[in-house]
């Protein structure tokens, strides 16, 4: 006789703590350093990220999770522009996991490439590899470059280093 109440309350116990996690996963911080202007915040979060820019959203096929989805972020060459000083030529971006991939600033010029903070109009917790990605948003299976790029694709980013 109390197995439904008990059910019910499981239930929406559960849907509650999963719409919290997409809350609180805008406000996890992350962590900038290297070559940065002066005055820069070294650990906003991603929410406070967010509010420096114009952010582009963009529906597109995700090659590493073999479906579509709506990426919103900030394009790469707008985040070294207003966050590292001249003469930065490389960012090394690093994961929760300690995994790491580098970007130089020619390959960031010569492709639009976006750091997500949001799929799907969500903040992305950590169970959605988050809190930042990076995806190439121009993303063309049948197109050589974009295939060799595909390592550079990120997830569970949370420090970023200008050198």
């Amino acid at each position: 006789m109390f197995r439904v109440p008990t059910i019910l309350l499981t239930i929406c116990s559960l849907l509650l703590f999963s719409n919290l996690s997409y809350a609180d996963a805008g406000e996890r911080k992350v962590r900038f350093s290297g070559n940065l202007l002066d005055n820069i915040d070294t650990r906003p979060s991603v929410k406070e990220l967010e509010q420096q820019f114009t952010l582009v959203t963009k529906k597109m096929y995700n090659p590493w999770e073999k479906e579509a989805a709506t990426y919103s972020g900030i394009l790469l060459d707008e985040l070294v522009d207003k966050f590292a000083k001249e003469g930065v030529n490389k960012i090394l971006f690093k994961a929760i996991d300690d995994y790491q991939i580098e970007i130089s600033i020619s390959t960031l010029k010569a492709y639009k490439i976006l750091l997500v903070t949001k799929q799907n109009g969500h903040y992305l917790a950590v169970k959605d590899k988050g809190p930042m990605r990076i995806v190439f948003p121009d993303y063309d299976s049948s197109k050589k470059e974009y295939e060799i790029n595909l390592p550079l694709w990120m997830w569970m980013i949370n420090r970023i280093e200008f050198h």
